[in-house]
């Protein structure tokens, strides 16, 4: 892989949601983790779903969580709440890197993030 190809960390790009989701994740400290699990276990969250469990996230690390959400949610509708619960920690900036619109993470948009950013 060229090094063209990498992000400012160091890192190679990780494609679609899952891996948005997971970078993502993956900057958050600690104590912001464990709101964030807070915030994904007390919605709200749309008809038709649930919040995740907090027992099913309390000992989850970044890797783990991201498969929760994404298998709890799916990927589209995953992001858009993974999104609204970073907002709710004072995470904006992950948010919207997350959601494509800002930040280092653009590059790795794919259809269903823009299908989550239209609505």
């Amino acid at each position: 892989m060229a090094s063209g190809s990498r992000d400012a960390r160091g890192a190679a790009p990780i494609a679609g949601g899952w891996g948005r989701i997971l970078r993502a994740l993956e900057e958050l400290s600690v104590l912001e983790l464990r709101h964030l699990k807070a915030a994904l276990n007390r919605g709200p969250v749309g008809a038709g779903y649930r919040t995740l469990p907090h027992g099913r996230m309390e000992a989850a690390d970044a890797l783990d969580l991201t498969h929760l959400i994404l298998g709890h949610y799916g990927e589209s509708y995953g992001v858009m709440v993974t999104g609204a619960a970073l907002r709710s920690i004072q995470r904006r900036d992950l948010a919207e890197r997350l959601s494509g619109c800002g930040g280092s993470w653009t590059r790795l948009r794919d259809g269903a993030a823009e299908a989550a950013d239209a609505s």
